[in-house]
């Protein structure tokens, strides 16, 4: 950055330009120089928005395999939706969103970032039916438990909104709270949320669609959230 005008620059102007330029713009400076990337990547991470109508379990995976391999990169992350918002003005039974992808073949374009996550999960300590729950749940390449995994590993996330199929579809985000909080995880191998100031876990449901077979699972994956900081 020494050879062009934003070198001039004050850093603290240069910091504010940076966290207004949209994503595409911060990605192409993070490809220009080492200085310039350096400059960009915590801007670049810190808000992941992604509709959850069609969840991406691809880009759950290629984030997955970033931070396996650049810890340091999820402290950039802030800010996570993971929400399908139209879901109210959807006309007839509301589905419970499931990402579609060739899983066969994905699952060896990530063979690494698989065992790397099958080997959080082991060192979580859950107990045996829930380890068997969740290994089982990961190797059938399910959005909720490859979200949740993205989730656990996000120490300085400041806010989260999950979609009501969370809840529904095992309860996981709370489930590893829960473990977090009360459990006997080990220190740091999931998030407690210290410096969460905003959550959203299931709001968007649509209470009209609401049916005696979608029940929302163990109660107690809601109780961590009451017990953050």
């Amino acid at each position: 950055m020494a050879s062009t005008p934003l070198a001039s620059l004050p850093r603290d102007c240069w910091l504010q330009i940076l966290e207004c330029l949209p994503k595409d713009d911060l990605n192409s400076l993070s490809r220009v120089s080492y200085e310039l990337r350096a400059s960009a990547e915590p801007f670049l991470y810190r808000s992941i928005h992604w509709d959850w109508e069609h969840p991406q379990v691809h880009q759950i995976l290629l984030l997955l395999r970033t931070i396996s391999e650049r810890p340091e990169l999820a402290y950039y992350i802030w800010h996570i939706s993971f929400v399908w918002w139209n879901v109210g003005s959807h006309k007839g039974v509301i589905p419970i969103p499931k990402g579609k992808l060739d899983w066969a073949k994905t699952m060896l374009e990530f063979r690494p970032t698989l065992r790397w996550a099958r080997k959080v999960i082991r060192d979580a300590k859950f107990t045996a039916i829930l380890d068997t729950k969740w290994i089982r749940r990961l190797n059938d390449g399910d959005a909720y438990v490859h979200a949740t995994l993205l989730v656990s590993q996000l120490h300085n996330l400041r806010s989260l909104r999950l979609d009501f199929s969370f809840v529904l579809e095992g309860g996981f985000p709370g489930e590893m709270l829960y473990h977090s909080l009360f459990g006997n995880a080990p220190p740091g191998v999931f998030t407690q949320f210290s410096k969460l100031e905003m959550v959203d876990y299931g709001s968007n449901l649509p209470l009209t669609e609401f049916r005696e077979s979608a029940r929302p699972g163990k109660t107690s994956q809601f109780i961590p959230w009451f017990h953050l900081p």
